[in-house]
């Protein structure tokens, strides 16, 4: 009798739903249209929990509109996902860095070896999972999401400077795009629990605790 895997991983099972993709391929399949129960069945065998496949689907993919896909690709009015690079790349990005900083540059080395084939990870998809303190050489990143913080906005920014005095805002805005208060802007919260500098005209404008 197969054992039953019910403390898979997500980091598992994303890995193995990614390393189909040759076989899936022979089958028409691809990332960005995966068939649920294609999958579901290939876990079977394994005595793998054929929840936790469609668990990772809902939290790293997106299901594919019916009007979309059309017969002659075979998969039309079927149970159909497509797995946002996006996702799956920030969960491999946390992965790697686990609740250490490390350097920026060892961590583009490992993040790219951690992510599945195919999938091209880039900085850009992390504004507002990490922080990066320093430059060049000794520029050090450290997992910060977003998701994690407050949603209270008074919370958020003290979470916000507890963590950096200073703030440049290019680096600031996308831990505020969660931020929703009712009849206040952005630009009002700011004036509420924040201070802005510019050491010069031409510098970058910054942030830091009222």
């Amino acid at each position: 009798m197969p054992r039953v895997h019910m403390n898979m991983s997500r980091t598992d099972m994303l890995t193995w739903i990614c390393r189909t993709r040759p076989s899936a391929e022979q089958e028409g399949m691809t990332l960005s249209a995966l068939r649920a129960s294609r999958l579901v069945a290939s876990l079977q065998p394994e005595g793998y929990n054929p929840a936790l496949v469609r668990h990772c689907l809902r939290v790293y993919g997106e299901p594919v509109a019916a009007e979309s896909l059309t017969e002659g690709n075979g998969i039309a009015g079927q149970d159909v996902w497509c797995l946002d690079e996006t996702k799956v790349c920030i969960h491999f990005a946390h992965k790697v860095i686990g609740g250490r900083a490390m350097l920026l540059s060892d961590f583009n080395v490992a993040w790219i070896h951690a992510v599945p084939y195919g999938m091209t990870p880039s900085v850009a998809m992390l504004r507002s999972e990490v922080l990066i303190d320093g430059s060049g050489a000794e520029a050090r990143i450290s997992s910060f999401p977003a998701s994690a913080l407050p949603r209270d906005p008074g919370e958020r920014f003290a979470a916000l400077f507890s963590r950096r005095a200073r703030w440049e805002w290019t680096h600031l805005e996308p831990f505020l795009e969660g931020v929703k208060v009712p009849g206040q802007s952005v630009e009002a919260l700011l004036m509420r629990f924040a201070r802005a500098s510019q050491p010069t005209p031409d510098a970058p404008l910054f942030y830091s605790a009222r």
